[in-house]
């Protein structure tokens, strides 16, 4: 029995789809034995290589409703005309080996694939459905998956052609000539109607390319191996086409994959082995000098890897590349990556890369501040409730290093920066709880103004459903545009009672609102850090575990048995009566400022300064002024900045060890020191946490 396919949409690799034959039938429940259409739907499935139990359907309309389709949808349709989706005529899906159906008679089925990011979609186009213009719709709909419309490829399957559609409808015919011109040509009795045409240009309208557009097809009509409603004149003749995406985009085996930025934070590391254990050809280009990496070089020994190091790096390992896995740090518009993309290269980053492989239930965490704190309490949380959990991201381990977080069951809590976020943008993650911490001015140096940072960290939202949660800071004007934007149900939180609010702090406990009840979770004095930042991301974390089902008391019991993060407001040492605190994340003024206002008893000894982020210093300027009763500056051009505004007694030094002795020197017994920097670390260290611990390093050496 015969498949009809394009030839243009099969050069796809891992694309299987097809549009069934007349001796497929019969394929639909009407009026048609239930077991031999179970039976016929997995003969077409194995005649086009998809399992149909994997296979999604809609109740059609002819209307223009799309539908993103994920793992809980699998199914629809397949048993019973029960289980059907409701009202939808077109679907779509990122996820792999889920087969989406439509059933045409003389209608067109309307392929769609995206071979770089992986969706794949479906469409039943009758004239109705193309007067609503449902190809605008779902275009529209990839566009906001941040999908490009000149990289989709298309296939207008089998249906009724422009030479034997004749409507004799006067009013129909009008609605369509108004709707697709230049679709109509007129005949004796009314038009000829050639949709396939009007799609096209509805497509191209949109920015997809006609070069891309396949409308190489056989009519319905004119073809006695296809069902047509039109010549056979009966309703029950309904073919079905299917298309699933069995394998990924970044499928490695036998590419050559670069991995651009080896790291020395784990992600490079990660992506090197996993890239390696799944055959790719791997090199790893880095511009930094080899003896930057003699640990990470010796963790990797033996394996097949050929590396080039310094700013005179080959380039063509980059321009030879496949797939590129790229560092956060690594700047997406650098000349390199532009000139690989031209070359058609997969551009991705390892959160993107174990997304695309992964289809276990993720939570992710960012945000400007407490993104870290926040992801380590929920994944505590999660792991006292559930112990199949692992927590990775930005908290200096990749993903890519679990193998349990490709098992379908394990929990990944995600914890996020903005920069990898822009490295999901080919695979989104799909977070079922997304949490936005916070959101005020960082990496200002990078991004140059607020709007594309946020329009970063608005990446969150991809991949959303309605059955999902997004949990945002009520307080924060620009939190709306991210309620705007998700399909996810959004949670507020705030750091005083409101009335919109699910979750807020009021008089020293954690409260939560779900429902009509109102419960207090947990005292703040309870938790192990006395600071306001870490009483809001337990609140946060204490909301995101309620969304997820789990019970006050567990919650409560697991915040009161969290010990914090290190470099997060962490107590090193108490030293002849002096208090030293590490807060070297607080890398930008405004968190700075909150650890330097925060709930001391009287002023405190400030280490800060560094390098210029680019974003107002204002905030930690009036901070050290109002709080500190010394302040010792690390060198940098924030610094610089800072000088003229402090009014406060300073000295400024030229290394860590300087700093914690003079620091020292200004500090009497009952007194905080506090390493608090509100600037980048560039300099004198390679990164926050090698400031950190160099600060650490020095506390404990005092005498």
């Amino acid at each position: 029995m015969e498949v009809f396919r394009s030839a243009k949409l099969a050069q796809l690799p891992g694309i299987q789809f097809g549009t069934a034959a007349r001796g497929f039938l019969p394929l639909t429940f009407r009026a048609n034995p239930r077991q031999k259409v179970l039976a016929q739907r997995r003969a077409f499935g194995k005649a086009v290589g998809i399992v149909v139990d994997r296979l999604v359907l809609g109740r059609q309309v002819h209307g223009q409703r799309v539908r993103i389709v994920t793992d809980h949808d699998i199914g629809a349709g397949v048993l019973a005309p029960k289980t059907y989706l409701p009202a939808t005529d077109g679907l779509l899906t990122q996820r792999p080996n889920i087969a989406l159906g439509v059933f045409t008679a003389d209608c067109i089925p309307v392929f769609l694939a995206e071979p770089e990011t992986g969706w794949v979609g479906l469409l039943h186009v009758g004239w109705k459905g193309a007067v609503k213009n449902i190809a605008a719709e779902v275009i529209m709909l990839l566009k906001r998956q941040g999908v490009k419309p000149k990289k989709v490829r298309v296939w207008l399957g089998p249906s009724i052609c422009g030479r034997c559609y004749e409507v004799t409808n006067k009013k129909r015919l009008q609605i369509i000539r108004k709707a697709l011109r230049g679709s109509v040509q007129p005949t004796a009795r009314g038009g000829l109607v050639d949709l396939r045409a009007g799609v096209v240009r509805q497509l191209v309208a949109m920015g997809v390319r006609k070069a891309n557009i396949d409308t190489k097809a056989p009519c319905t009509h004119e073809t006695s191996a296809l069902p047509s409603f039109r010549r056979d004149g009966e309703t029950k003749t309904n073919t079905l086409s299917i298309i699933s995406r069995t394998s990924v985009p970044t499928d490695l085996r036998g590419r050559k994959v670069a991995v651009f930025g080896l790291g020395v934070q784990g992600g490079g590391e990660a992506s090197v082995r996993y890239a390696v254990a799944n055959h790719a050809q791997v090199s790893v280009v880095d511009a930094r000098p080899r003896k930057d990496f003699t640990q990470v070089l010796l963790n990797l020994r033996g394996l097949p890897v050929q590396y080039a190091f310094g700013k005179k790096n080959p380039s063509a390992l980059l321009a030879n590349a496949e797939v590129i896995i790229k560092n956060p740090g690594v700047r997406p518009d650098h000349p390199a990556l532009r000139a690989a993309r031209k070359k058609g290269a997969l551009i991705i980053g390892d959160l993107g890369l174990f997304r695309s492989h992964s289809q276990n239930p993720v939570y992710v965490v960012t945000g400007t501040k407490g993104k870290t704190t926040t992801a380590s309490m929920l994944a505590h949380i999660l792991r006292r409730h559930l112990p199949k959990t692992v927590l990775a991201g930005n908290v200096g381990v990749s993903p890519l290093a679990f193998p349990q977080a490709f098992d379908g069951r394990t929990r990944v809590v995600l914890e996020v920066s903005s920069f990898q976020l822009e490295d999901t943008q080919a695979m989104p993650l799909a977070p079922r709880i997304g949490i936005v911490t916070s959101l005020f001015p960082d990496h200002l140096n990078r991004y140059g103004s607020m709007r594309p940072y946020l329009a970063a960290k608005q990446l969150i939202t991809r991949g959303q459903t309605k059955k999902d949660f997004l949990l945002l800071p009520l307080d924060n004007p620009a939190a709306q545009q991210f309620a705007k934007q998700t399909r996810a149900r959004v949670l507020w939180f705030a750091a005083k009672p409101q009335a919109r609010a699910h979750a807020w702090l009021d008089r020293g406990w954690i409260m939560v609102k779900l429902g009509a009840r109102v419960e207090r979770l947990v005292a703040v004095r309870k938790l192990a850090v006395a600071h306001p930042a870490f009483w809001q991301n337990a609140m946060i974390a204490a909301l995101a575990a309620r969304a997820l089902g789990i019970a006050p008391a567990t919650i409560a019991k697991s915040l009161q048995t969290f010990p914090g993060v290190p470099e997060r407001f962490q107590t090193v040492r108490q030293h002849r009566g002096v208090t030293w605190i590490n807060d070297t994340t607080a890398t930008n003024p405004e968190a700075a400022a909150m650890s330097i206002r925060s709930a001391f008893p009287k002023k405190c000894v400030v280490i800060a300064g560094g390098t210029d982020k680019h974003f107002p210093l204002q905030p930690l300027i009036r901070a050290l002024n109002a709080s500190a009763k010394f302040v010792v500056l690390l060198p940098g051009s924030a610094t610089q900045k800072m000088l003229p505004a402090l009014r406060v007694r300073h000295q400024l030094v030229n290394s860590m060890p300087r700093a914690v002795r003079e620091a020292q020197k200004h500090a009497q017994s009952g007194d905080i020191v506090l390493l608090s920097p509100g600037a980048a670390s560039f300099g004198l260290f390679r990164n926050e946490f090698d400031r950190g611990a160099q600060f650490v390093k020095a506390v404990r050496t005092l005498v």
